[in-house]
């Protein structure tokens, strides 16, 4: 696993059993189930970067209208999961990615911290302090992620299976 900028890759090994029963489905089938597959895996993973991600709380006595974005607003909706671009899917490569939404870069301000900064004008604005949550969420969360991807994909194939090539 390594960090690279704001997304993290890593190699998944163990699929064997599952490849051998995908062989059994139609191929136009196959595509759509590893989807699936994929989506439940990357679904708990950005579910456990929610959770590790910081929460600013709100001041007392500050209105709401200082703030850009709500407080917590990384838990809520800054972290997303994003689909392979189509120059890859119809290559038939999958791949799921757990990020920052547009509204929610500034995670990777928060995850990596920033010198001082400053305006044009040369007033200072600060440093972000650095608040590293993705990348140790994405090591806690990584092994169950694949474990559900192979419990849930040996049934969502088995369930094919029986579908397309009326198996018992």
């Amino acid at each position: 696993m390594s960090m690279k900028g704001q997304s993290i890759s890593f190699e998944v090994k163990g699929f064997a059993e599952l490849d051998k029963l995908l062989t059994q489905i139609p191929i136009a089938v196959q595509h759509r189930v590893m989807t699936q597959v994929i989506a439940k895996g990357a679904r708990y993973i950005r579910t456990e970067v929610r959770k590790a991600a910081p929460a600013r709380e709100k001041p007392p006595g500050v209105s709401s209208s200082v703030f850009k974005h709500t407080p917590g607003h990384l838990r809520k909706g800054g972290i997303i999961m994003g689909r392979s671009p189509k120059k890859f899917r119809r290559s038939g490569v999958i791949s799921l990615s757990v990020g920052f939404s547009k509204s929610g870069g500034y995670g990777g301000f928060v995850e990596r911290g920033t010198d001082e900064r400053k305006t044009k004008k040369g007033f200072r604005r600060g440093r972000m302090t650095k608040a590293p949550f993705m990348e140790k969420a994405f090591g806690a969360s990584y092994a169950k992620g694949i474990e559900i991807m192979l419990t849930e994909g040996k049934t969502l194939i088995e369930k094919n299976i029986k579908k397309y090539v009326g198996m018992p």
